[in-house]
């Protein structure tokens, strides 16, 4: 217990001494962590799919989301995600993000958000940028919002998955965690990269049933993500394809699904 005890003080000292050090280390743009991620030396792509949403508010379809997972050589797992939602009248919101997960444990590495959003009347954008990096535990986040600029450093807990409810494919982290042997209700940390809060969540697999999606029968495993006061359903087809999010009354309902087949170093 003493050897065990020594060893966690360690750890706790360790990653405060991690974090003062990056007190002093630039962060990144996102658009350059981009293009930092291209220019590393080739990785062999071992397999890819595409997948497109419906984004529904009420019933009512607002806009789609695309996302691209890639599955490398090199242990390492990455999303792109493209989308545009027309959540009010006059009013047009486009996103693109990027998330860098290891492959075997699904832990992120590295996140990048782009959100622009744009009013006709009167004319104006309004852009916001979010770069998130992982240095062991700590996640240094750089945000700008129009002329503000602001970084922070936050200690996350090993487990913590990045979620934003507007991001449908964030949710495969949880998924992948979730242990079906052990079943009922499981505890998962959970960190908003746009809020910045971190909160402690529970997921539960509820029952199997066959769901109509996108005016076709699936088989789907339905599970329960409950985030404080928010709660989340989640419908998951064959190899761990999300098929349908709903929270209260926006829903994410697959519309077409691809699996790429030609393996290219990237």
């Amino acid at each position: 217990m003493y050897n065990a005890l020594l060893s966690r003080s360690a750890r706790a000292i360790g990653l405060a001494l991690l974090a003062l050090l990056l007190a002093a280390l630039p962060v990144a743009s996102w658009a350059g962590q981009g293009e930092g991620m291209r220019q590393r030396k080739p990785r062999e792509l071992v397999r890819s799919t595409h997948s497109t949403y419906r984004v529904l508010d009420a019933g009512t379809e607002i806009g789609t989301e695309t996302v691209t997972q890639e599955v490398y050589g090199d242990n390492t797992v990455q999303f792109r995600s493209s989308g545009t939602t027309r959540p009010a009248e006059g009013i047009e919101r486009v996103t693109e993000t990027e998330l860098l997960l290891e492959g075997e444990s699904y832990f992120p590495i590295r996140f990048g958000m782009r959100k622009v959003l744009r009013r006709a009347e009167p004319a104006k954008d309004i852009e916001h940028v979010i770069d998130m990096e992982m240095f062991a535990n700590v996640a240094v986040i750089r945000t700008n919002l129009g002329s503000r600029e602001d970084t922070t450093r936050v200690v996350l807990p090993t487990g913590t998955a990045i979620i934003n409810i507007e991001l449908v494919y964030l949710y495969c982290q949880v998924l992948f965690w979730y242990d079906e042997a052990l079943g009922g209700r499981q505890n998962i940390g959970v960190f908003d990269p746009v809020s910045r809060q971190v909160t402690q969540a529970t997921l539960r697999h509820q029952n199997d049933e066959t769901a109509v999606i996108g005016g076709k029968e699936e088989r789907a495993a339905v599970y329960v993500l409950e985030m404080g006061p928010a709660s989340v359903t989640l419908f998951v087809g064959a190899a761990g394809r999300i098929l349908k999010a709903t929270q209260e009354e926006l829903t994410y309902e697959l519309a077409e699904w691809s699996d790429g087949s030609d393996a290219r170093p990237e």
